[in-house]
């Protein structure tokens, strides 16, 4: 080893190896800093990401899924059960029912804003709201009005705070000791930096 120059070091970073497709381009062309040569990395991933589809079952054809089904044809376990022929036989019977199943039900079109407690029930009451509203604004000098518009707007805020309340506490009631952590970060908030 030469005392002339200081020893080089190597810093490392760990990462996720699944993370690494979606990395284009990496180069070590930043000008250095101090005995350190930054890495620039640059990402394709999109800001928001499409969420993944779901069925909406609400607008399933039942009585067409059920004649399907009835017509469909299963057979039999296999007779030289195996750990690879059992999972074989699942896998191609599971995905023609689901596929049966996919053909009856549209799926939900979900954007990056969507709010999963939201249903039917709240559009109506928030459109019977807003209609209150709007007349309350309309003729401001008749205080009955104003006063028939919050009977709607109470019974729209109380069934969204049970829309929202409701989820959190089954989420809360299947709270496990690996997940605590979890519940008391979505309670609390991340720490102040």
């Amino acid at each position: 080893m030469s005392l002339v120059g200081r020893p080089g070091v190597l810093d490392q970073a760990f990462a996720w190896p699944l993370l690494m497709p979606d990395f284009s381009e990496s180069a070590d062309t930043l000008p250095s800093v101090c005995d350190h040569i930054p890495i620039l990395l640059q990402s394709d991933v999109a800001l928001f990401r499409t969420p993944h589809l779901k069925p909406n079952w609400a607008l399933t054809d039942w009585p067409q899924v059920d004649n399907a089904l009835k017509s469909l044809t299963i057979p039999p376990p296999p007779p030289l059960r195996t750990f690879h022929s059992v999972g074989d036989w699942f896998d191609t019977n599971h995905n023609r029912i689901s596929a049966t199943m996919a053909l009856h039900t549209p799926l939900k079109h979900i954007t990056h804003r969507a709010k999963l407690s939201w249903s039917t029930r709240l559009s109506a009451l928030r459109k019977g709201y807003n209609c209150a509203l709007y007349a309350s604004k309309k003729d401001s000098h008749d205080s009955s009005l104003l006063m028939s518009a919050r009977a709607p707007g109470f019974s729209y805020f109380k069934v969204i705070k049970k829309a929202r309340r409701d989820p959190w506490c089954e989420f809360l009631a299947m709270v496990t000791p690996q997940t605590i952590w979890m519940a008391k970060r979505y309670a609390i908030g991340p720490p102040p930096p």
